[in-house]
């Protein structure tokens, strides 16, 4: 889902990188987690879009920024709304190359969500490959914010 803002400081791109490192802490100290579950429930939503490719140009416009969008110089193109996350996009696909190689998008989004739930619900991660696989998560999210610091 795209965020649009008037203010540059305010875009997807800086959003996102928001919500990884509040994720990146949160493998730092799992414990902690269970305060994070809004911007953990964002990033499993980012994640869902991601596995379907759902950034499509296709965005329907709702009943006010319909009767607005005619006359407001303001009103934004929904192909606007993919350009705008084509950085959020590239970062994830070059996290997902960088940390999971050829996995595939399904078995990845699956893996990161069932653990960012668990992170949620301050599950016990007491499972033998679970350290390997926090580890492997930090690393994917921490590749995805440095893939939207840079321009």
């Amino acid at each position: 889902m795209a965020l649009i803002s008037k203010y540059e400081r305010d875009d997807s791109r800086t959003v996102y990188r928001i919500l990884a490192d509040q994720a990146l802490r949160c493998f730092g100290d799992p414990k902690s987690c269970a305060e994070e579950r809004l911007p953990l429930t964002s990033l499993v939503r980012l994640l869902e879009r991601y596995r379907y490719n759902a950034f499509s140009d296709n965005v329907a416009l709702g009943i006010l920024e319909t009767l607005r969008a005619k006359n407001d110089p303001q009103a934004m193109d929904p192909r606007a709304m993919t350009r705008h996350m084509e950085g959020v996009i590239n970062a994830l696909e070059t996290a997902h190359s960088r940390v999971y190689g050829s996995l595939s998008k399904d078995d990845l989004v699956q893996s990161l969500q069932s653990l960012l739930s668990r992170l949620a619900s301050s599950a016990p991660l007491d499972q033998p490959d679970d350290g390997e696989k926090l580890d492997k998560a930090r690393r994917f999210f921490l590749a995805f914010s440095e893939g939207l610091r840079s321009p």
